[in-house]
């Protein structure tokens, strides 16, 4: 069972492990998706430049997740203005939790100290979470130290971008 935000926020049907070309991201992708089967470690944070597929992975996961029967969330936090940080009570009794763009709230005091208790409840339940971003937990713009060192718990990946090659193989996979 998938929760439904009243947000409009839907997972794109072509986002799936099927599709994902991982090229030289083939741990991350694995990581995905043992975290999606609910395995495996805990916590993954993802980073890389726009178009390096952070969002396709965290929605891999929900759809593999919600069809193994897990409820699961995802939240880009880049359309955060649709919601209030109250939506994040709660959120850690999901078996999957996706949070993407985590960029747009460095610098917001109130969500960050939302996204930290979120982050300690998870840790003390057993949901997973997989959160990404444009850049590595430290080069992050966040103000709340503490948040920072969460973000660091369990495994950290850069994705790598793909070459002319494989961004052809890539497209390849996608028409079929």
């Amino acid at each position: 069972m998938s929760v439904q935000l009243p947000l409009h926020i839907g997972l794109r049907d072509s986002a799936t492990f099927a599709n994902f070309y991982p090229a030289d991201n083939a741990q991350v992708l694995a990581q995905c998706q043992q975290c999606a089967q609910l395995e495996g470690e805990r916590f993954i944070f993802i980073h890389g430049a726009t178009g390096s597929g952070r969002s396709h992975l965290l929605q891999a996961a929900c759809h593999a997740a919600s069809e193994s029967g897990q409820p699961v969330v995802y939240l880009p936090l880049s359309r955060r203005e649709q919601f209030s940080v109250e939506m994040l009570e709660g959120l850690e009794h999901m078996g999957l939790l996706c949070i993407d763009d985590l960029d747009a709230i460095a610098g917001d005091a109130e969500w960050e100290e939302a996204i930290f208790h979120l982050y300690n409840r998870v840790r003390d339940g057993e949901a997973r979470l997989i959160v990404a971003a444009n850049n590595h937990p430290t080069a992050l713009a966040v103000q709340l130290p503490d948040l920072q060192s969460r973000l660091l718990w369990g495994l950290v990946y850069k994705l790598q971008p793909l070459d002319d090659e494989q961004l052809t193989a890539a497209l390849q996979l996608r028409a079929k």
